[in-house]
């Protein structure tokens, strides 16, 4: 599995957490490869780990989603999440209002990386990054929305690709665990 650092303060701490269900893990930063040398290393899956910045401070990020076989399981966490979304024609927004530091979020539990979890999960992580907005482009399906109505997931309706705003590690009790479990799940 390849893990994308987006220059994320948070990545040690993302590492270790996603190492205890996953061992075979490479960790580059997005300025280290060219797309073309990441898919020549033919990753079981990839995870774009969240970042300051806009996607166009991302490296080789874009460049490698649009590139990448559909077949190669893709998890993008919020930076990410907003290259992988902005890649099928989404359009994202800063919130207009402080986001709450804790809220609920209501899953789709029908989505691949949420089977098996609660349909309502308190979270703990403030949401910086920009928010995906409405209408939600046909390719992609949102997966989890916030108390607020805020997407804080979605999902390719035909591939395994998903965005998620949110550090896993941020929901409560063993959430963030069985996401990162459903996802390797579909490797």
């Amino acid at each position: 599995m390849l893990l994308i650092d987006n220059f994320d303060t948070r990545m040690s701490m993302f590492y270790k957490y996603i190492s205890e269900e996953y061992a075979d893990i490479k960790i580059i930063r997005n300025d280290e490869m060219l797309p073309e040398e990441i898919i020549a290393m033919n990753p079981k899956a990839v995870i774009i780990a969240s970042g300051t910045g806009t996607p166009k401070d991302a490296g080789i990020c874009a460049d490698l989603i649009k590139k990448l076989d559909v077949s190669v399981p893709l998890l993008g966490i919020g930076l990410g999440a907003q290259m992988i979304g902005e890649c099928f024609g989404a359009s994202f927004a800063k919130m207009p209002a402080p986001t709450p530091k804790a809220f609920n979020t209501g899953f789709n539990t029908a989505c691949p990386i949420f089977n098996g979890i609660e349909t309502v999960v308190g979270c703990t992580e403030n949401v910086t990054s920009p928010m995906m907005l409405t209408p939600v482009p046909e390719q992609l399906c949102i997966t989890a929305r916030d108390e607020y109505g805020r997407i804080i997931s979605f999902a390719h309706k035909e591939y395994n690709v998903f965005g998620i705003q949110v550090y896993p590690s941020a929901f409560a009790g063993d959430t963030g665990k069985n996401i990162i479990r459903n996802f390797i799940a579909c490797i």
